[in-house]
């Protein structure tokens, strides 16, 4: 797998554990699926990207909340 496309597996399923977390707070799987997802970008995009992983966590949850408010 090349870096981009880890960045971008960590990207969906992201935006895929909030939309669930949106819908069912209290989904255990999509806790912890955000979880490692955030601790991925905080800690380890560093390996794969130049890439800001806070900008990217902040970009996602923004993109999940307005698009569920549909």
């Amino acid at each position: 797998m090349k870096n981009e496309e880890y960045c971008m597996e960590g990207y969906k399923a992201l935006a895929a554990a909030l939309r669930a977390l949106y819908r069912k707070p209290n989904d255990r799987d999509a806790q912890h699926t955000k979880k490692e997802c955030e601790i991925f970008f905080h800690k380890n995009i560093g390996l794969y990207s130049e890439l800001d992983g806070e900008a990217i966590i902040k970009a996602v949850r923004e993109r999940v909340e307005k698009e569920m408010r549909r």
